[in-house]
Formats: structure tokens, C-alpha cells, sequence
């Protein structure tokens, strides 16, 4: 007994045959006119395989133009309670910015809190801005501010980004957190409470002129001294607000991926190339 196969292919709407012949069995193959199709000679059988059916890329559309077409009715009996819970913060919003906004009005009145408040003030129109521009000591005001600015701006801006770097590089999560609570507690005080505080530090009677005076040297008053003014209006910013301005940094340094500092301890990076090609990438964003 042999066996005797066969193949057969048809092109456009020829369809394709296969059969075998001779005393022992025969099997064939052959491709119709779809894709997909297939044929045995010797069992009869035929078998198709469809592609899978493609959703439309509109199919969901209409669910979301009925969403986008609902009435501010139907809008406010949903997202009321997100209405309600955002009420609070809106109300401090109107209290203490909106309300008080108003009062600038009083730049254009011969403002008299005494006798005639906001209402009974008289209007005088540009005037105030007239002796503003004439006085001689604006001229000096303006270069003070742009001075103490550009000197902030050097002094103060990476500040926080060092502080930054340094916690983000203690390994202990309990001394991290507390050297953190730390250098944020003093952005909760008023700038009286940190100007008083530095009175008490480098004042005339403060504690650094007893010490100059017990040990026989003249004190300073370093708060009332023009000279050194800028400096102690930086240092006082930089004591009050560096560490909410490190915890911004640390968020973004918390968005660096581990593995990173892995690969470059790897390459053999330092400490410094580590933070120039990890660190300091994540705080710029």
C-alpha cells in the first residue's frame, strides 16, 4: 500500500483543488477565494479563519456627546458634592483677597482713616501717583529694591536646592524627617516674629554685642546699620524660607527613578556626576 499526495492552488476566482489517488489514502490543500480557507480531499471538511472584528474608533462617541450635552441642571445635581467641599477654601479666597482688593481704591483718594474712612474720602485721581513719581527718594527706593532682588537671587535661589540635595542624601528615614521638620518649622512665623528674633540675636543688646562687650571689644549694631542691611534681609529670608523651598525640590527629587543612581555607580559616576546627570536634571523640571 502507497501513498500519494497532492497540491493545488487557484488565483483569483479559480478555486484551488487537491486530491490524491491510489489504493491507500490521499490528502490535499488548496486555497479558494478567501483568505483563510482550506480543503481535505480525503475528509470533505472545511475549515475558515476570520481576521477579529475592529472596533470603530468613534464606536464610543455618542456615550460621551450625551455626557458633554447635559444641562448645568443635571451637571449641579452630580458634582454638587465637589461644590460643597471646595466652598470652604472659597469663601477664605473672597474673605481675604477679593474683599481686601477693594480697598485699593484708596490710591486714588485723599484716604483719611480717621474721620472719613473709604466712603467719605474725596477723590483726587492721579494725584498720589504725581508726588510718588516727584519725591526724590523714589529713584533711591526703586534701585534699593532691584538691588536686595538681584542680590536674593544669587544668594538665596540655591539655597534650597543644596538643602535639597543634602536631605535627599540621608540614608536614615527617621533623621531625614527630623532634620526636615527642623528647617521648615521657621516658615510657620510671622516675618515680626523673625525680625524680633534677629533684634535679640544681632541687635544693640542683643546677645552678640554682650559678647563682644565681655571680652572687651566694641559692639555693633548690625540691625540698624545700613550697610549691612541687605545682608540681614537674605539671611532672614533664607532662615524663614529655605525649607519650603527644599520640600518642592525633594518632590522632585523623589521622581527619580533608583535604578538611575544604580547605573551610575556602576559607570564608576562620583557623587558630583551622579547629581549633575540625576539630580540636578530632576529639580530643573
Amino acid at each position: 500500500m502507497g501513498t500519494d499526495t497532492g497540491a493545488g492552488t487557484g488565483a483569483g476566482t479559480s478555486p484551488g483543488t487537491g486530491a490524491g489517488t491510489g489504493p491507500g489514502t490521499g490528502t490535499g490543500a488548496g486555497t479558494g477565494r478567501s483568505a483563510g480557507e482550506s480543503a481535505v480531499g480525503s475528509g470533505g471538511t472545511a475549515t475558515a479563519e476570520r481576521p477579529p472584528r475592529r472596533r470603530a474608533p468613534g464606536r464610543h462617541a455618542p456615550a460621551a456627546h450625551a455626557a458633554s450635552g447635559l444641562s448645568w441642571r443635571a451637571k449641579l445635581r452630580r458634582d454638587w458634592p465637589l461644590l460643597v467641599m471646595n466652598l470652604p477654601m472659597l469663601l477664605v479666597v473672597v474673605a481675604f483677597w477679593w474683599i481686601p482688593a477693594l480697598g485699593n481704591v484708596i490710591a486714588f483718594q485723599d484716604y483719611n482713616p480717621y474721620t472719613d474712612g473709604i466712603l467719605g474720602s474725596p477723590v483726587i485721581g492721579f494725584t498720589n501717583f504725581a508726588l510718588l513719581f516727584e519725591d526724590p527718594q523714589f529713584l533711591r527706593a526703586i534701585t534699593n529694591t532691584l538691588s536686595i532682588t538681584a542680590f536674593q537671587l544669587v544668594f538665596y535661589f540655591p539655597v534650597p536646592i543644596m538643602l535639597a540635595l543634602l536631605l535627599n542624601s540621608i540614608v536614615s528615614a527617621r533623621l531625614r524627617a527630623f532634620v526636615q521638620g527642623v528647617v521648615y518649622m521657621p516658615f510657620f512665623f510671622s516675618w515680626v516674629l523673625v525680625v524680633a528674633i534677629f533684634q535679640q540675636m544681632f541687635g544693640g543688646a542683643g546677645l552678640l554685642a554682650q559678647i563682644l562687650r565681655e571680652n572687651g571689644r566694641e559692639a555693633v549694631d548690625w540691625m540698624t546699620n545700613s550697610d549691612t542691611f541687605i545682608l540681614l534681609i537674605t539671611s532672614q529670608t533664607i532662615w524663614k524660607d529655605a525649607g519650603w523651598g527644599a520640600i518642592i525640590f525633594l518632590a522632585a527629587l523623589s521622581t527619580i527613578d533608583p535604578n538611575l543612581y544604580e547605573a551610575a555607580a556602576v559607570d564608576g559616576a562620583a557623587a558630583g556626576a551622579a547629581c549633575g546627570t540625576s539630580r540636578c536634571p530632576a529639580c530643573a523640571r
